[in-house]
């Protein structure tokens, strides 16, 4: 006798598609290696954080290091296409800078930073993510600079290396107060930061 349809269906929960599977995996990794830093997580703390098994982990990731990498990319395209919202939305202007300063303070990803110090493959991937992305920030900022004089408000665009050495300058200044534990007192900068970079571009940001 042939069993009914609704016996034949497998029981327990659906199996996720792909992509959740590996978001999971990236998310279960941010948390573990806040907890216990990178150097002292290994591929099954993150497959038990994740509630998943290794075999799903290598489905998506050949080491450590590359999901190393794969959490770094993830976390600074998610910044990138926020700023670019702002940016876009308030027309590059001071108020959009200062909007975009206050999210990079306060959302600086701590374990990207830490990745960047560690040696090896999962620093080096990580150090070249940091630097592309730094590069699309700058790509970013620029193209607003555009939008806002294509509209008349300005006469010409800044220099882009001015602009590139604003990006790095609050970086390497952001990174140091983290790792020196002074996150609350970078925080505090904010304003001082914004009229430091308003004193750079006087001519378009006022």
């Amino acid at each position: 006798m042939e069993k009914p349809e609704s016996a034949k269906r497998r029981r327990g929960r659906p199996a996720l598609p792909p992509e959740q599977q590996r978001q999971r995996l990236l998310d279960a990794a941010e948390r573990a290696f806040e907890r216990s830093h990178y150097e002292r997580t290994s591929v099954q703390d993150v497959v038990r954080e994740a509630g998943m098994s290794s075999r799903s982990f290598y489905e998506f990731f050949e080491s450590k290091a590359e999901l190393a990498a794969a959490l770094a990319r993830d976390r600074a395209e998610t910044f990138v296409s926020k700023i670019a919202g702002v940016l876009i939305s308030s027309g590059g202007t001071v108020e959009g800078i200062d909007q975009v300063l206050r999210m990079y303070l306060e959302t600086l990803p701590v374990v990207v930073i830490d990745l960047e110090h560690l040696g090896g493959e999962a620093g080096e991937r990580v150090r070249a993510i940091r630097d592309e992305y730094r590069n699309r920030i700058q790509g970013v900022l620029l193209e607003a600079f555009r939008q806002i004089r294509r509209e008349g408000l300005i006469d010409e665009e800044p220099d882009p290396l001015a602009v590139e050495l604003v990006i790095a300058g609050i970086e390497s200044f952001s990174i140091r107060f983290h790792h020196a534990g002074a996150r609350e007192e970078l925080l505090a900068l904010h304003p001082a930061l914004l009229t430091a970079i308003q004193g750079l571009f006087p001519k378009y940001l006022s």
